[in-house]
């Protein structure tokens, strides 16, 4: 069993997700998160040329 058809039978199992459709209605019903707050620091520009870490 492939991974895509591995995540589609979990879809199925755990959430009675079975088709495209219903997979896009559950992710616009979903809580938006923010990962950036996981995804460490980032590196911002300020003057041309400089960046600052943040």
């Amino acid at each position: 069993m492939n991974r895509v058809e591995e995540l589609r039978k979990m879809l199925a199992e755990e959430y009675g997700i079975h088709s495209d459709a219903e997979l896009e209605a559950a992710l616009k019903k979903a809580p938006k998160i923010d990962i950036f707050a996981m995804a460490g620091s980032r590196e911002v520009s300020t003057v041309k040329g400089q960046a600052k870490a943040s």
